[in-house]
């Protein structure tokens, strides 16, 4: 067998090896890229070359709860060949401290012990399947603190010599102090880190400097002169995070602060801070060692606090703003009078915050409602305003053709709702009043019901502009466990005024938008039908040279052969289809190519039209059409063959959608730059997918007979040539509307632009 090297013969390593463990932890003070795990590998590598046939093993101690970091394990051997050999190598390492092992002997008897030293210790199985006879373990002590431990194994049936444990002592204080540097740089970082941060908000300070984005700058004054009033050390500002479930840090100070810790606290009872925001009522505890002790969080853990002032932030809608936390290292440090005096103080506090968050909320929307489209911009809104209220819930609906709609919810849970035949009277339009007085009486029964909601502590308002339709519903409710504080305040009512200003841009943002696409389509499809134009004009000029010779050519016969013809009918009767169907296919093909040219329009009555089209509708039993058309319509700026085409072709899609039986209603009014026509059925509506491709050029509903999509497309095709525009709207089982928009006569725009200046 042979044998191992003596300790001797290890010297000049061993020494080598202490140097550079040294100059490791002397270079590392002040070394932010310190790291600890390679000297603690250092240690580990350099005990096994003190002892060759070993493995030495390293495990970090968390100094505050005395437990093994499991996940610090440093491991290092000079015999691999025996593991290579061993039974047992596909066994994962698995030498976990044992809780009455060889480690937590050393830890608790706060010095080195051997596996012979005590008759019922035991290698680790572990390491017992890999051949160790003996092993010790050493703890890595430094002010009294345990911070580590190392393990080393011997192969070799033997005991350690003396001078391999004094050699492995020595490389075990080197690494407990490069564990204790360690530690003293993390804290170092946090200060540094802490630090950056104040320079930070000082910068954004000094820049934000004639602009009232300054709430934190606020906060810090508010807390300066609590801090002078009441004689307290420490105080700090945590603010209600956006899903109302912590509490975040926003200003703190305090003097001889050490590790501050600022980090974010739920809102429960586990935190003097989280149980005020819980119950929204103020704190006072004069001597913290006999009151709420388990649910003392200190602002600074290495100071000794013995009372504490914590204050909630209540706005004027009843809403939780945050909360204002003072300590005091005096039994008894605040009185009742401090209370009041912090509870004055705490209003320019919520003040300040709630101008910060509705400035806040101008910049994000200023920044979203041009790029944004109308869903996402009717989304952000009817968050910001729930918060901005502190509602339980906030809502936005449209109103259109007795049909109201949920649009956008704040609640992540909502479904899309639908009511139909709503009764609204005119003069809500514009209003903001009681949920509870709303004549929608299934929508209130919902809010009671479903969502929980303390109707007589709700609000809504109605939005209604004459160039924008539909009309819009904004909803907002209280729950039933909030504070008493009414939603109906000046200060709700503004900030609701101010959400209908921006939800009317929004929605005339959209129809701009809309009306942009339009007009580029409008542009692109009249460049495209003059290109295609002449195209057509040359087919047809070609098409009548060519066919145009047949019935000459047949009327040539019949003179030359005049004979012929009467003795024989069958030729006679060839001869007359011949022509019938050449004049008959010229005719198809100059009707049909007419399309494809240009459209001269004139003045045309749309009532005429309508009612001629709904004339030529097929008597269908159970089927019944309403007509409601404004008198005095302008004329339209269009040709009736356009115009009959168009609404055949809708009311055919009507008819068949509702299987021939239901209603059909046709409204037509004045707009200010033309005429509007919506034709509504009562059918099984359009499918969302369906309605994103139905004017699409060849689309096919597999439902219908008819190909549903190429007749659309040439009604918005010809819509657009003479400069209108369609829409759709439609819910699944709530029928269907297209709006058709046709330009008015020239003459007649000109006195409706006059009206109206």
């Amino acid at each position: 067998m042979m044998k191992s090297p003596s300790p001797n013969d290890n010297l000049p390593q061993t020494l080598q090896n202490l140097r550079q463990i040294g100059r490791q932890i002397n270079g590392s003070r002040g070394d932010p890229k310190f790291d600890s795990d390679d000297v603690l590998r250092l240690v580990a590598e350099s005990s096994i070359q003190l002892i060759p046939l070993s493995a030495a093993v390293i495990y970090r101690i968390d100094h505050l709860t005395g437990d093994f970091q499991l996940g610090s394990r440093v491991y290092a051997t000079s015999q691999p060949d025996v593991l290579e050999l061993s039974a047992q190598v596909q066994d994962p390492p698995n030498d976990l401290p044992r809780p009455n092992g060889l480690g937590s002997q050393a830890v608790q008897m706060r010095r080195s012990v051997l596996s012979d030293e005590l008759p019922y210790m035991e290698v680790h199985p572990y390491h017992q399947r890999r051949g160790v006879h003996s092993a010790v373990c050493f703890p890595m002590i430094v002010a009294d603190t345990i911070l580590g431990v190392l393990y080393v194994y011997l192969y070799e049936n033997r005991k350690f010599t003396e001078i391999e444990l004094v050699t492995l002592e020595v490389y075990v204080n080197h690494a407990a102090m490069a564990l204790f540097h360690s530690r003293r740089l993390d804290a170092l970082r946090l200060d540094l880190e802490q630090k950056e941060k104040e320079v930070y908000r000082i910068q954004k300070a000094t820049s934000l400097l004639f602009s009232r984005l300054r709430l934190d700058d606020t906060l810090n004054a508010i807390l300066a002169m609590a801090l002078d009033l009441t004689g307290a050390h420490y105080g700090i500002f945590r603010l209600v995070d956006e899903p109302k479930k912590n509490l975040v840090t926003r200003a703190f100070s305090g003097m001889n602060m050490h590790r501050p810790k600022t980090e974010s606290l739920p809102i429960n009872d586990e935190s003097i801070m989280g149980r005020v925001a819980l119950t929204r009522a103020p704190i006072l505890i004069t001597d913290l060692s006999k009151e709420l002790v388990d649910s003392y969080y200190p602002l600074d853990e290495e100071l000794q606090m013995r009372s504490e002032l914590a204050i909630p932030l209540i706005n004027s809608s009843g809403g939780l703003e945050g909360v204002l936390n003072l300590e005091s290292p005096l039994v008894g440090g605040f009185s009742q009078n401090d209370a009041l005096l912090i509870q004055s103080l705490a209003t320019p506090a919520v003040i300040a915050i709630q101008e910060f968050r509705l400035l806040e909320f101008f910049i994000e929307i200023a920044q979203t409602i041009f790029k944004a489209s109308k869903t996402q911009t009717l989304l952000f809104l009817v968050r910001m305003t729930n918060q901005l209220l502190n509602s339980r819930l906030c809502e936005v609906w449209e109103f259109d053709n007795s049909i109201l709609s949920l649009e956008a919810s704040s609640s992540s849970t909502a479904t899309e709702r639908v009511y139909q035949n709503v009764g609204i009277e005119s003069d809500k339009f514009g209003q903001v009043g009681d949920l509870v007085n709303f004549p929608c009486h299934e929508l209130v029964k919902d809010y009671a019901q479903n969502k929980r909601v303390l109707l007589s502590n709700s609000l809504f308002m109605w939005i209604h502009q004459p160039d924008i339709r539909p009309r819009l519903l904004v909803v907002c409710a209280s729950a039933r466990e909030s504070s008493p504080h009414p939603l109906r305040n000046d200060w709700n009512i503004r900030i609701l005024n101010f959400i209908r200003s921006y939800l009317i841009i929004a929605i005339q943002n959209d129809q701009r938008n809309h009306r942009l696409q339009v007009e580029q389509e409008q542009r692109m499809l009249a460049e495209t039908f003059a290109a295609i134009g002449d195209i057509a004009s040359n087919i047809l000029h070609h098409v009548n040279n060519k066919v145009g010779l047949i019935p000459v050519k047949v009327q040539s016969l019949r003179e030359k052969r005049k004979d012929l013809l009467i003795s024989d009918a069958y030729l006679q009767r060839n001869l007359n289809d011949i022509e019938k169907f050449a004049l008959d296919a010229m005719s198809t093909v100059s009707k049909n190519l007419s399309n494809l040219r240009p459209i001269t329009t004139s003045g045309v009555n749309v009532d005429k039209v309508i009612a001629e089209s709904v004339a030529a509708l097929e008597s269908h039993e159970g089927l019944s059409v309403i007509r409601s058309i404004e008198s005095n319509l302008p004329e339209v700026e269009a040709t009736e063959q356009s115009l009959q085409f168009i609404f055949s072709n809708i009311l055919d899609n009507a008819v068949e959608a509702m299987n021939h039986k239901g209603i059909i209603e046709i409204k037509g009014s004045r707009v200010i730059d033309g005429v509007m026509i919506a034709i509504s059925d009562n059918g099984p509506g359009i499918s969302e997918d369906m309605q994103k491709r139905i004017f699409d050029f060849e689309n096919r509903d597999a439902s219908r007979k008819r190909n549903l999509g190429f007749g659309l497309w040439w009604v918005k095709t010809i819509l657009f040539r003479i400069g209108g525009s369609i829409e759709l709207k439609s819910k699944p089982g709530l029928g269907t509307t297209f709006f058709l928009k046709f330009p008015a006569k020239q003459i007649e725009i000109g006195l409706i632009n006059e009206n109206i200046e």
